[in-house]
């Protein structure tokens, strides 16, 4: 047991380091795997961007080419009403100019919006693929090299582990492991003023007694996890006093008889009926 105690400790703080690591390592695949997530987003919306930006340039020729129409049809408008007389005629000429002219203008403010909006979502595109590549990879990066890190300190323990496990008899070891695995990865722990420092339950005085004279294998009678006595806090008996070196004695009081008493003798209290009475 005086083996077995120190080695189980130190196997279960390999233990922890494990599990620790495994933990840490499935939150850091997990974050791998969210940042190339979120890379790929990034390069679908990129790709709905251009998509966009290329509907947007096709928009703008659209009203582009109407312009041009339009003004062709106000130059040939405005050359036949210099060619009619005053009339019915000329005047049905000017409200076609003016019907015209109202379009332009429409179309023309139409244009000006495509042609903001795709200045607009081009700028934010070139932005967009100048930084999100950049922020990705660092941060990929550095996760990658995070999960390299954890990756060796997860070996290294594993590898201490197999050397702690040689010195632990099986079915030691099957019990620790069994605990281990249900209470949470403590196993061993140590009694404080006769209470487990696992489940915080009181622990038999007797018990802790025992393993203070005599170090063995016992379980918690509450929670079963491994008990051991921490040299710095020894169990004190709590059922049974020894006076002090200092101490006295305390004496008891004598007690007076009436017949005693009148004639100035002292019987000492006691129960006993042959005690001798001083006078």
């Amino acid at each position: 047991m005086t083996e077995t105690l120190p080695r189980l400790l130190s196997l279960q703080a390999c233990d922890q380091r494990i599990r620790e690591a495994l933990h840490t390592l499935d939150r850091l695949r997990a974050s791998l795997a969210a940042l190339e997530e979120q890379t790929l987003a990034n390069v679908q919306a990129m790709q709905v961007c251009r998509d966009k930006i290329k509907e947007a340039v096709q928009a703008r020729d659209v009203f582009a080419a109407q312009l041009d129409q339009i003004k062709d049809q106000l130059r040939e408008k405005k050359r036949s009403e210099h060619h009619r007389r005053a009339g019915e005629a000329k005047a049905y000429v000017q409200r076609e100019i003016t019907i015209l002219e109202a379009r332009k203008a429409a179309v023309e403010e139409e244009l000006c919006a495509v042609e903001a909006q795709i200045t607009e979502d081009t700028a934010a595109h070139y932005r967009a693929e100048e930084a999100a590549p950049t922020q990705a990879e660092e941060r990929q990066r550095a996760t990658a090299a995070q999960i390299a890190a954890t990756k060796d300190v997860l070996c290294a323990a594993q590898e201490e582990r197999t050397i702690l496990t040689l010195g632990i008899a099986p079915f030691v070891l099957y019990e620790y492991e069994r605990i281990f695995a249900h209470r949470g990865g403590v196993a061993v722990v140590a009694i404080a003023h006769e209470t487990c420092q696992g489940c915080h339950l009181h622990v038999p005085a007797h018990l802790c007694l025992e393993l203070q004279k005599t170090p063995r294998l016992a379980f918690c009678p509450n929670c079963h996890r491994i008990l051991f006595v921490a040299n710095e806090a020894p169990i004190s008996r709590s059922h049974s006093h020894r006076p002090a070196a200092n101490e006295r004695p305390t004496r008891r009081p004598q007690r007076y008889t009436q017949a005693a008493a009148r004639n100035g003798k002292t019987i000492p209290a006691t129960t006993s009926q042959t005690a001798p009475v001083h006078v």
